[in-house]
């Protein structure tokens, strides 16, 4: 296949001219044998002595994944509408059936938001896996620790620790794809460890994101409409330690900026900033006792070009026990309250209790709960706004148990959820912005991994999750739904991964997503129901890593192996086979 001049020079580019560079500083890419988590705490603790199952996706996995979207909809519970869409489609989260808003997206712990979207949620499009190490995902109302829209569970993006003098690392990315396009990708990002003193470390990082490009007037609606979103995202964070104590200081600005340029509409700039400061103490009490205090402060800004900014601010002091007794029983408690310059004060609970029956056996239980700010478009926007909204709020409990190998062989877990979330947030044409529904959610989530002798391994899940709505009928009665647009209640990840005695790695994979319903407009506004089909997507990957340069990989993805047919937004097209071949490099 000949390709067109750009893409043979950017090629020659990347297979020649960059392996010049030095590969000594590229950190090694690894696994998680000895499993070791900081989402959950102000701490890092092995896994093992966590109450609450959190799931871990290594750098070895994160290497491999061009898409963080892609990667996400591969985890237990986890739905993520758009990921094989067209490049121009949004990304929704779904959490064990939680709507978008209500997943929280962590980079190194601290909240990511944006005040210029649709419920404060982070557009995943800004968020690429250039610098990511490893990703921890918990689930459940985890307000307790980091506040609010933590209502389904929290994403925590953990970033790649760089070493004075190199603060930044560069990543390169080019591939020749289908259809003679090419897709290439240049970033930076940089994280640095300082340390004036032997109990000090200073490390601000830095993550800059930017993306255009077109999008449709809806569904089956051809438009020249488009687009431009960008991302800065400065932080601090500053740790003391000095014997049992360990003070420690976090800041970061989100700083957000979209630009429609509409057919229709004509041109609309939005701006938002969302900034959070917290400072707290962790003072160990005994060897496996921890308690841990601290408040956070985050203030959202919502602008539009032309209008003054809208501002709220929350204030929140917490104080959280992590209790471990004779290595067997391990225990977290705590209390939040957050005071809003708008609704006024709310508060936070979370009790868990993990129990290590046997070396290979666990339990674990868990009640808690969680909350949503109304977005400051919400409360003070040019549609709908309503300033006497209340907090949406979660409430949930959760069991599971856990088989592990001693040797890692194998490992199998069980979850079973109950989540209520009441105060929902609604939006009509005539009452605008109002406190109305209910939702109940309850589900069953199972996940495993095993060796297949000494090249094999196989890993998967299924998740089944079904949810009821309530809402006033206008009557002084009430109506329910038991069907969420674009949410399934079945879905599952299966992938058997074989792995050289060489440097070379191949997986073949399959997600499967249920049937579930969609509403969609046509040009007038009218509004119509349907029922997406099942779909089942296949895809393969292969790669080679050079064993003198282990920042420098070769590798082929193929997506939609069987060239599946489906539809995962009515009106919108998906991907068909999509066969990429390149290269890969970290500076």
């Amino acid at each position: 296949m000949l390709f067109p001049p750009t893409v043979r020079y950017s090629l020659f580019l990347l297979f020649f001219v960059l392996p010049a560079f030095s590969w000594g500083q590229s950190p090694e890419i690894s696994t998680t044998a000895a499993e070791v988590v900081v989402t959950g705490t102000k701490f890092a603790r092995p896994a093992a002595e966590s109450p609450q199952h959190i799931t871990i996706i290594d750098s070895a996995r994160i290497a491999q994944a061009a898409d963080l979207a892609q990667l996400l909809g591969e985890q237990t519970g986890i739905v993520i509408n758009g990921a094989y869409s067209n490049p121009g489609k949004d990304r929704s989260v779904f959490l064990r059936n939680g709507a978008n808003q209500y997943t929280l997206i962590l980079v190194d712990g601290q909240p990511l938001t944006d005040p210029s979207s649709l419920g404060g949620a982070v557009d995943l499009r800004l968020l690429s896996l250039a610098g990511i190490e490893r990703i921890e995902i918990l689930r459940g109302a985890r307000s307790l620790l980091y506040g609010s829209d933590a209502v389904a569970g929290v994403i925590n993006l953990i970033t790649r620790k760089n070493t004075a003098p190199d603060p930044f690392t560069l990543h390169l990315r080019a591939a020749a794809q289908s259809m003679r396009t090419v897709a290439s990708t240049v970033a930076l990002s940089g994280t640095v460890a300082y340390r004036p003193h032997e109990n000090l470390v200073l490390r601000p990082g830095l993550r800059v994101a930017g993306f255009s490009g077109n999008y449709d007037a809806g569904a089956f609606q051809d438009a020249d409409n488009r687009y431009q979103n960008q991302l800065l995202l400065p932080s601090l964070a500053i740790d003391y330690q000095k014997g049992k104590s360990e003070i420690s200081a976090r800041y970061a600005l989100a700083k957000t900026d979209r630009t429609f340029t509409d057919a229709t509409y004509g041109l609309s700039e939005f701006y938002g900033r969302s900034q959070q400061a917290e400072v707290f103490w962790n003072y160990r009490l005994a060897p496996a006792v921890t308690l841990t205090t601290g408040t956070q402060v985050r203030r959202e800004q919502l602008g539009l070009r032309q209008n003054a900014p809208t501002i709220t601010t929350t204030t929140s002091p917490y104080l959280q026990l992590n209790l471990g007794l004779k290595e067997k029983w391990h225990v977290e408690a705590g209390y939040r309250y957050n005071f809003h310059t708008e609704f006024g004060g709310q508060f936070n609970y979370s009790v868990a209790l993990g129990h290590q029956s046997t070396p290979v056996w666990s339990q674990r239980i868990a009640v808690s709960s969680a909350f949503q700010s109304p977005t400051p478009d919400q409360l003070f926007g040019p549609f709908g706004a309503n300033p006497f909204l209340a907090p949406q709020v979660a409430n949930a409990i959760e069991a599971g148990s856990s088989l592990r190998h001693e040797e890692g062989l194998f490992a199998f877990t069980l979850n079973a959820f109950r989540r209520r979330i009441s105060n929902i947030i609604t939006y009509d044409f005539s009452a605008g912005y109002q406190n109305r529904d209910e939702l109940l959610d309850h589900g069953l989530e199972f996940s495993g991994r095993g060796q297949l002798g000494r090249r094999f391994s196989l890993l998967g899940n299924v998740t089944y999750v079904k949810g009821k709505q309530t809402s006033p009928d206008g009557s002084g009665g009430t109506l329910t739904s038991d069907q969420f647009f674009r949410r399934p209640r079945l879905s599952g990840h299966l992938a058997l991964t074989f792995t050289a005695k060489a440097p070379f790695t191949a997986r073949l994979s399959a997600d499967y997503t249920g049937e579930r319903p969609d509403l969609w407009f046509d040009g007038a506004f009218n509004s119509f129901n349907v029922e997406l089909s099942p779909y089942l997507i296949v895809n393969a990957y292969a790669e080679y890593r050079f064993p003198t340069a282990k920042n420098l990989r070769l590798f082929l993805d193929v997506k939609n192996l069987t060239n599946t047919d489906f539809v995962e937004v009515t009106g919108f097209s998906t991907i068909r086979t999509v066969v990429r071949a390149g290269v890969s490099l970290t500076l």
